[in-house]
């Protein structure tokens, strides 16, 4: 498998040990305080260790971008109630969409779009464990908040 270009927005800030760790990956903050993190990763695995190390050093994932280096055009986590999408390189097939159970499966010829609404960081950990057992590509994550009144 081909490298693949990844870029990630977080909230919080990358320590300089983080910083150290994640040797390859610019890391830096937009006009915002939105934490940017753009570089290469190896493989999906890569890309997943990459985002649960993320989550671990206290950042927030609100949008990560990612597709095959090889491709000519480059370029959360999430809290209660948010909803997540996922886009997905590959099929599922009927028992491993029903691994997802609760989320919204929206199949097309090569790619899957899972929504999923998540109660807590941990939830979207075990949805992205699911993924990677699953053997699919991670291409995009989105989460989005809830407006609060």
């Amino acid at each position: 498998m081909s490298q693949i270009l990844v870029q990630v927005d977080a909230t919080g800030v990358v320590s300089d040990e983080l910083r150290n760790e994640l040797a390859g990956v610019l890391a830096g903050q937009d006009e915002f305080g939105v934490t940017v993190l753009r570089g290469t990763v190896l493989d999906n695995a890569a890309l997943m260790g990459l985002l649960h190390r993320l989550r671990h050093a206290g950042l927030h994932v609100i949008n990560m971008d990612a597709m095959p280096a090889s491709e000519p055009h480059a370029v959360g986590m999430a809290i209660a109630d948010d909803v997540v999408t996922l886009d997905l390189r590959g099929r599922l097939d009927d028992q491993s969409a029903s691994l997802l159970d609760g989320g919204q499966v929206i199949q097309e010829s090569v790619t899957t779009t899972v929504r999923y609404r998540v109660a807590s960081g941990s939830d979207l950990g075990a949805l992205l464990n699911q993924v990677e057992a699953l053997n699919l590509q991670l291409m995009h994550l989105n989460v989005i908040h809830p407006k609060v009144s």
